[in-house]
């Protein structure tokens, strides 16, 4: 929903001629002006979602953030006109500065100076969701069932419907390479927790194999194998992607990595019973390394909207 209209604008220029004597779109059309208001909502979005749930609805609230956008898009319009600035119509000076005012307002809302009457919420703009699917879990787009370790990173259903809005002004926008990006980290960070070089919740730290599986192992001739290494088969299916038993799914707001092996479920799912055999996760990283994730997406987001002129700063 925008928070201003092409003829509010209009009332601060005195008129905007959309068209020149002979019918012609002149510099700033009204599509221009419309265009402007969307760019510039989402920047509001962007901003304000991170501390207040959207859509914004309260009366109040919806005429504080009118100023606000207004400001924006006259400051937006003001520089097309300078651009476009000739010796017959020479550049246009206004003596305030909306820009430096739209964003004081924006600020005195998240520093709380002037706090919305919105419900306030405890995540980010977009916000994910981390999940780890055992047993009957199916990832999305491509079905992929029967006992296996997921780890899934994915834009909350929220997120999801501002991506959608976003991409109307930024066609191909997603997170496709920043799951890449992830994709690659997550396997190190399964590689770190099989060598036991990751530090881990204390909850998910690895109990020390007993002096009869250690005896056990000794006389089956792979002492000198890691904990759930004896082959290395379901470490390698983990952090080897072109390994058969990998699982790597990349959409356009989610990623899913993990394997399909088999016996390693008995070991790494959290939500089993547990009567001799302890736990010994593999799946889940470290909440360090999930917080450099969601910085990674946040970046990925940020730079696409850059680089069509949305500032999200």
């Amino acid at each position: 929903m925008a928070y201003t209209t092409a003829a509010d604008i209009e009332k601060y220029f005195n008129g905007i001629d959309y068209e020149d004597s002979e019918g012609n779109p002149t510099n700033i059309s009204e599509a221009n002006v419309e265009q402007f208001i969307d760019e510039q909502t989402i920047v509001i979005d962007l901003t304000i979602g991170k501390k207040y749930i959207l859509p914004i609805t309260d009366s109040s609230d919806l005429t504080y953030l009118k100023l606000v956008c207004d400001r924006l898009v006259i400051c937006q319009i003001d520089k097309t006109l300078r651009a476009y600035a000739t010796d017959d119509e020479p550049e246009f000076v206004r003596k305030r500065n909306y820009c430096k005012e739209a964003q004081e307002m924006l600020k005195k809302i998240m520093d709380g100076e002037i706090p919305l009457n919105t419900n306030q919420k405890s995540f980010s703009a977009f916000s994910y969701n981390k999940t780890t699917v055992y047993e009957d879990g199916c990832c999305k787009q491509e079905k992929v069932c029967d006992e296996q370790e997921l780890f899934s990173v994915e834009l909350s259903a929220q997120s999801r419907l501002l991506m959608d809005k976003l991409a109307a002004h930024a066609t191909g926008l997603s997170v496709k390479n920043s799951m890449n990006l992830i994709g690659r980290q997550y396997r190190k960070e399964v590689d770190l927790i099989f060598a036991r070089k990751q530090v881990r919740q204390p909850s998910l730290k690895w109990p020390e194999l007993k002096p009869k599986t250690l005896a056990d192992k000794r006389r089956k001739g792979f002492a000198d194998k890691g904990t759930l290494q004896r082959t290395g088969d379901l470490r390698r299916s983990m952090t080897k992607r072109n390994h058969p038993n990998n699982i790597t799914q990349i959409g356009r707001n989610f990623g899913v990595f993990g394997s399909s092996n088999k016996y390693g479920n008995y070991h790494d799912n959290i939500k089993s019973p547990r009567s001799k055999l302890p736990l010994r996760n593999f799946s889940i990283p470290s909440e360090s390394t999930f917080g450099v994730f969601l910085r990674t997406i946040d970046e990925d987001i940020k730079e696409q909207l850059k680089f069509i002129g949305i500032d999200t700063k």
